[in-house]
């Protein structure tokens, strides 16, 4: 059975653990995430003192919960611009100075054996034609996701002991957020949600030690930081920053992991999130999935021209039968012209529009409403309401832009058929040599094509976080064809093997560049699943793929396809590579990202390969080589210098002055320090070293650092 991650969760409101009060209690204050960029650092104080919380700032953009209440109309909203309606927190928070934009929160979705036998990965792990395995020793791997199970025997240490350091569940619409660092914190809570298992499966994959079904994931080693959220903006960002804060606080480099997508935003890497994940992009490793919505219509692109001058699109939802319309639509200018837009209602019987509203024209801000209870023509169709509000400017990209909500439901069926009769449509007009974007959010809702008008493609079916800058956006290839059943049979996976996914998200953004950087297994993986996952659903065990007794507990793995799969995969071995090279930056990982994908798959001309395949070993064998530098260290000024020939290190000091070398290892630990003030010393390197090294030369001046790869002996 075909299982792709990006599901919709649409009810979904998790409490953190013992944070709830009774049920006799009264209801909790409820938030809205939002990021808001300042101009004053005053701009803080006066949103707390309006009930706001702040947690995380980077440069002038901060991670803020505004209070949720619900606005109170004291005028009709429908088919005019609003005018009569108490302020909500957002636009009170618009009107406080120091606030320059707010970006409320969209919310995201979640999207081995047989993996790392590709392209030779497994050498990687067991070191072969290396000086050593790496398996992210020394290094802080983490994600925000949902579901997830930190005693899972995949994430325990030989003795037992824990490898996740800290397990941080955030709930986004409480503004609640649980740290835990201890056994016996993990054991009261045991997951975030007993209904959800994606989180264990993805840092399975990422960082799953257990070895003795063959189960394991890459960076078996390194020590793992797990948040879990409701999966909006905010409270995915604030998790990065409690990862990053861990890692920071170890002297440790990270990898984050992201396997979630969202397709609203202006994919062009300027909305306040994608500019947040640049700056924390800064001190981490951020891979993320490019989407399961390759083969879906959820974007559409025109250019207008003198005789087509108007876009004309039909919104429909996840079920097929189109009764409950729930979702948003987000529409962009390719540049500063002002668009302007119309709400429609298209009949699918008679092939005609039914309804339309009034144009609503965005060279002037406005929020305009339709609601069933106000609008007599509306009902007639559906009950509930549909809102369109629109910017004249973005202020992040000097686009225009528009954003259709809606919430309405219709129980009128095509005559004989089974289906709504009605869909909602959206007519989007611009002056010649212009163009409009259009983005369904991919969740609840996606496009069909309106007859007669230019259709809705795949090509930007693509999630908005990969056009951010410093990320490392990953798509998936199908890895293996039969799958292992928990009864010793096996099933089928529908997958043709190493074909790249057709469910792959990918695109050119406006800015031109073109995601995937990367595409990696992720069609059937197996790893593990949550333990009260399968307490709570019992039922699923049957199709599971492996089961374990390890000291009482009965653990699962089952498999999954999607990017957010392959996505942990690039995550775990960018996790090796940091532990060979430990002084690596983006610039120069996705420099050997791009310089050692594949390209000898078939299709080539099929734009889901992105920028090609990963390929783990052919990464590591350059970073190795990148890492192993020799020759003289550069000192100006004839002070000391450092020379690394023929296992030995010598130190040039000409000038006699005091110099210190110490010799750590890349996770830090102390190996040997010498002292000398001779013109000139050797220093022979233990036999018992190999594998890269760091020598660091102190002098009264200045601090000098070299990388050397020491072959085994």
């Amino acid at each position: 059975m075909k299982r792709f991650l990006f599901f919709l969760i649409l009810s979904l409101i998790l409490p953190v653990a013992g944070t709830l009060a009774a049920s006799a209690a009264p209801a909790p204050q409820r938030y809205i995430p939002s990021l808001i960029r300042i101009s004053d650092d005053a701009a803080i104080a006066a949103l707390e003192e309006d009930g706001a919380k702040v947690w995380h700032r980077r440069g002038d953009i901060i991670i803020a919960f505004l209070p949720d209440e619900p606005a109170t109309a004291t005028g009709a909203m429908t088919g005019s611009q609003h005018n009569g309606s108490v302020p909500s927190a957002i636009r009170r928070a618009r009107r406080l100075p120091g606030v320059e934009h707010i970006e409320r929160s969209r919310r995201l979705s979640p999207s081995l054996d047989t993996a790392r036998s590709h392209f030779a990965a497994e050498d990687v792990l067991i070191g072969k034609g290396f000086p050593q395995p790496y398996t992210g020793k020394g290094v802080v791997v983490g994600l925000v996701d949902i579901g997830f199970d930190p005693l899972h025997v995949n994430f325990l240490a030989d003795d037992g002991t824990p490898r996740v350091r800290r397990f941080v569940t955030i709930n986004d619409t409480l503004a609640l957020k649980n740290v835990m660092t201890t056994r016996e914190e993990f054991e009261a809570v045991r997951t975030d949600d007993p209904d959800e298992w994606h989180a264990t499966h993805v840092a399975g994959i990422m960082a799953g030690g257990y070895k003795d079904n063959g189960f394991n994931g890459i960076a078996s080693d390194a020590e793992i930081v797990a948040c879990t959220s409701l999966l909006y903006d905010a409270g995915i960002l604030a998790g990065i920053e409690e990862i990053v804060g861990y890692a920071r606080s170890q002297g440790k480099r990270c990898v984050v992991n992201l396997s979630l997508a969202g397709y609203i935003g202006p994919h062009d890497g300027t909305s306040l999130c994608d500019q947040y994940l640049a700056m924390l992009g800064e001190e981490a490793f951020i891979c993320l999935a490019t989407g399961n919505a390759g083969d879906t219509y959820n974007a559409l692109s025109q250019t207008f021209t003198e005789q087509h001058p108007t876009a004309r699109v039909r919104i429909h939802c996840s079920d097929w039968m189109q009764f409950d319309m729930t979702g948003a639509t987000d529409i962009w200018s390719v540049d500063s012209t002002p668009l302007r837009a119309r709400i429609l209602v298209y009949d699918e019987y008679t092939r005609e529009v039914v309804y339309a509203s009034s144009e609503q024209d965005a060279s002037i801000d406005f929020l305009y409403r339709i609601e069933s209870g106000s609008d007599p023509e509306f009902a007639h169709y559906y009950d509930g309401w549909i809102e369109l509000e629109g910017w004249e400017r973005d202020r992040e990209n000097g686009r225009c832009h528009l954003l259709l909500q809606y919430d309405a439901h219709t129980g009128i069926r095509v005559p004989g058929k089974q289906w709504a009769r009605y869909n909602i449509a959206l007519e989007v007009t611009g002056p010649a040599g212009s163009g409009v974007q259009m983005f369904a959010d991919g969740q609840s809702s996606r496009f069909v094509g309106f007859p007669g008008w230019p259709g809705p493609h795949a090509a930007l079916s693509v999630s908005d976080m990969a056009a951010a800058d410093r990320v490392i956006a990953v798509g998936m290839y199908n890895s293996r064809a039969l799958l292992p059943v928990i009864d010793g049979s096996f099933r089928e996976a529908s997958f043709a093997p190493m074909t790249v996914s057709k469910y792959t998200g990918f695109g050119t953004f406006v800015n031109g560049r073109t995601v995937p950087h990367t595409v990696a297994p992720g069609g059937a993986i197996v790893s593990s699943t949550s333990g009260p996952f399968v307490e709570a659903h019992p039922e699923a065990v049957a199709s599971m793929c492996a089961r374990s007794e390890v000291n009482g507990t009965t653990c699962y793995w089952d498999s999954n396809s999607g990017t957010s799969m392959s996505t942990p995969y690039v995550a775990g071995f960018l996790a090796t590579w940091l532990e060979a090279d430990p002084m690596l930056e983006y610039d120069d990982v996705m420099r050997i990202i791009l310089a050692t994908n594949r390209h000898d798959y078939p299709d080539p001309e099929n734009p889901r390969h992105g920028q090609g395949w990963f390929d783990p070993r052919a990464g590591l064998q350059a970073v190795v080589e990148q890492a192993g530098l020799t020759g003289l260290w550069p000192s100006a000024n004839n002070g000391p210098r450092l020379e690394y020939r023929d296992g030995s290190l010598t130190i040039w000091n000409p000038a006699r002055q005091e110099c210190r070398l110490d010799l750590y290892t890349p996770a830090g630990l102390l190996l040997a320090t010498y002292t000398t003030t001779a013109p000139a010393a050797d220093f022979p390197i233990p036999a018992t070293i190999s594998g890269l090294m760091i020598a660091a030369l102190t002098t009264p001046a200045t601090i000098q650092t070299m990388k050397i790869g020491i072959k085994s002996k």
